[in-house]
């Protein structure tokens, strides 16, 4: 499967001249680890069986930490990550999902009030503002990355009350 095309599948050739064959994979076709293929070349003179080998990358998913959420009032919040492993490969997106379900994700759709992605750079932590929070609502929020193997969550998740703040006066 992962054996994306043969420069030469077959043609002639003079006694005692050789041909170089291209053989083109298809990495992202590769299983994690050692790949093992045979080609088989057949000739006047006989056959030959040919193996064909190549690693493949093991996909890990990243690894992440839902931080608390700050800075809290009555319409919007902080919403604090980290990423602690960054994957196999690296991540490609990261940011945050939030409901007023518990364990809120982007599988959830139904649940889910939002997804909110936040630029990836070189620092682990991460965070982002939300506003347009209902005051006295009670909301569930856990950090996210995506890589090619999939999209990861904090395994825990913090819960938060949007709640009234008391006015200053100078």
């Amino acid at each position: 499967e992962w054996i994306a095309g043969i420069s030469k599948p077959e043609g002639t050739l003079s006694a005692g001249a050789t041909q170089a064959v291209i053989v083109t994979i298809d990495r992202e076709l590769l299983a994690g680890g050692e790949n093992t293929t045979t080609i088989h070349v057949t000739s006047d003179n006989g056959s030959k069986n040919l193996t064909v080998k190549a690693n493949g990358i093991i996909k890990e998913l990243p690894k992440l930490n839902m931080l608390s959420v700050t800075e809290i009032s009555s319409s919007k919040a902080i919403f604090n990550g980290e990423i602690t492993s960054p994957g196999l490969p690296a991540y490609t997106e990261r940011g945050f999902v939030y409901s007023t379900s518990p364990i809120p994700s982007t599988i959830t759709a139904e649940t889910t009030i939002n997804k909110i992605t936040v630029a990836v750079t070189e620092e682990t932590e991460y965070a982002t503002q939300v506003t347009g929070l209902s005051l006295d609502e009670i909301y569930y929020v856990r950090a996210y990355a995506t890589n090619s193997k999939g999209v990861a969550y904090s395994s825990n998740e913090e819960s938060f009350t949007a709640v009234a703040t008391i006015p200053t006066v100078s």
